[in-house]
């Protein structure tokens, strides 16, 4: 089988995820905003709905691709386990790749779960139930 194992996914409403406003203001996001033709002035819901648009249209028109692993990105934490909302700026939740995976049929679930939550543990395996195929981490934007 021919899989992407690495397919980012934008989440930006409450309950999917969040992309901070200093990512959005950097050049290279807002060029992958102009090149991909995601609105640069749309709401979040259309912006969310335009990335998702634009994925599952990339892999399904790929025929070369038998899947691609859509990815979660959980948000940065402090050493104690705790959320860190002023470092975090690009969240995807777990349920919300999960979600997107049940719709479009050529994407695996790529959970992500941060090491320092106090119920990483449990996490890990809410995620296996929910058929994860990989967990994804970025160190250095995460504090890991």
């Amino acid at each position: 089988m021919n899989i992407d194992c690495h397919v980012h996914v934008c989440a930006t409403t409450p309950g999917h995820g969040k992309v901070s406003g200093w990512l959005r203001r950097r050049p290279n996001f807002l060029g992958l905003r102009l090149r991909l033709g995601v609105s640069l002035f749309g709401s979040d819901e259309t912006i969310e709905r335009d990335v998702e648009s634009l994925l599952s249209r990339a892999v399904a028109d790929t025929p070369e691709l038998d899947a691609a692993v859509g990815l979660a990105f959980d948000a940065a934490h402090t050493d104690d386990g705790r959320p860190d909302d002023a470092n975090t700026h690009l969240f995807v939740t777990n349920d919300y790749v999960a979600e997107l995976c049940r719709r479009h049929p050529k994407f695996l679930f790529g959970a992500s779960v941060h090491p320092y939550r106090p119920d990483a543990v449990d996490e890990l395996e809410r995620c296996a139930a929910m058929g994860a195929v990989l967990v994804k981490w970025l160190p250095l934007a995460q504090n890991i």
